[in-house]
């Protein structure tokens, strides 16, 4: 491990340009605009304030994986003083990206972490990058761990594939729906737009909002409000609806098998 990583980690100067008077603060503390009473920092530019890097003590545990943590442990304690209390904030740290308090379940044959708020789940579930396995002391990468990124792209994998299950669309007006297990061919229209009318009685500006049937959602809807299936029709802007269904057939066999449905 550096010797310098402390500094790198904790103490990396943050510069803020907080005014517009230059580095000499004594044009700024002998203006007319400053206090009677000032701090002896007040008035210069880039100053430095405290920051966290935690990107090298994240880089340097990967790169220790398969290693005893014991030794990897002693390593870090080598170069972090506990007795400073900001080199302690490091140590603090540690446990965002190793799984140090781990346990290992003989029912299931698996690893069981201990979460931050102090309950045992399976590693598999938990969203730690790494761990000490608990029958070696050897520090393991947890292959189950996805990055948020990933994690994001998983779901929207799932969510496309899930919406397959039930929605083809076909072009801008026209989509297949599967419902009560029976697909159908469903075809769009606009809602009507708004209309700005004056009141009869009073005369003063109103806006109308046309209601329409939607033969799936079996409701009036407009725009004033989006309806159930806004989302599932892709025209939802801002949560206000754009298109509802008209009309819809069931889909005959010849076609089912044109679209390959069941």
């Amino acid at each position: 491990m550096r010797e310098d990583m402390a500094k790198v980690i904790v103490e990396r100067p943050r510069l803020i340009n907080s005014n517009q008077y230059d580095a000499d603060g004594r044009i700024f503390r002998n203006s007319e605009d400053a206090p009677s009473r000032l701090g002896m920092q007040q008035g210069y530019n880039n100053r430095k304030y405290f920051n966290e890097n935690l990107a090298p003590l994240r880089r340097f545990l990967e790169k220790q994986v398969n290693r005893p943590w014991n030794k990897v442990y002693a390593e870090i304690r080598a170069q972090i003083d506990g007795r400073s209390t900001v080199q302690q904030h490091i140590l603090q740290h540690i446990e965002n990206f190793v799984a140090v308090q781990t346990k290992w379940d003989e029912e299931s044959g698996e690893v069981l972490v201990r979460t931050w708020l102090g309950k045992l789940v399976f590693l598999r579930d938990s969203s730690t990058e790494l761990y000490v396995d608990p029958r070696t002391g050897i520090l393991r990468k947890n292959r189950h761990y996805l990055s948020y990124a990933n994690k994001r792209k998983k779901q929207s994998l799932a969510s496309q594939k899930e919406a397959l299950q039930h929605l083809r669309v076909l072009d801008a007006h026209t989509q297949l729906h599967k419902l009560d297990e029976l697909w159908y061919r469903i075809e769009l229209a606009n809602i009507p737009a708004t209309r700005d009318i004056t009141d009869a009685e009073d005369g003063a500006p109103k806006t109308v909002y046309d209601k329409v049937w939607d033969v799936v959602c079996k409701a009036w809807v407009s725009r004033l409000q989006e309806h159930p299936l806004a989302r599932a029709y892709s025209c939802a802007k801002r949560g206000i609806p754009q298109l509802y269904a008209k009309s819809k057939r069931q889909l005959s066999a010849k076609e089912l098998k044109e679209f390959k449905l069941s």
